[in-house]
């Protein structure tokens, strides 16, 4: 699969998630939001957990496949935490490197 193609799967998990999360939201009583600003303010801080949240889960798989003192673990943690202190597209671009050179 293509990143172009990769990238279209990963936005539609997120869009995924975060309709699934404001749904149960919704029918949980909680959405207090009153004007349209807020409701798109919740719908932007669930999809920044959404990707936290998908950051977090791909670290634990790296740490469960390659062990905590792997080279490779290592390297790929100071890469990522390094992109990620850049900006939040600078850590996506250096998972679908990552992702590249691990096909």
């Amino acid at each position: 699969m293509g990143p172009a193609i990769r990238r279209l799967f990963d936005s539609l998990e997120i869009l995924s998630t975060v309709s699934r999360r404001l749904d149960l939201y919704v029918m949980s009583g909680r959405l207090t939001a009153s004007t349209e600003a807020q409701l798109w303010e919740l719908v932007f801080k669930m999809a920044d957990n959404a990707l936290v949240d998908k950051a977090r889960g791909f670290r634990e798989t790296l740490r469960a496949t390659e062990g905590e003192d792997s080279e490779l673990a290592y390297a790929l943690a100071k890469r990522l935490r390094k992109a990620s202190s850049e900006s939040d597209a600078a850590f996506d671009i250096e998972i679908e490197k990552c992702r590249a050179i691990a096909r």
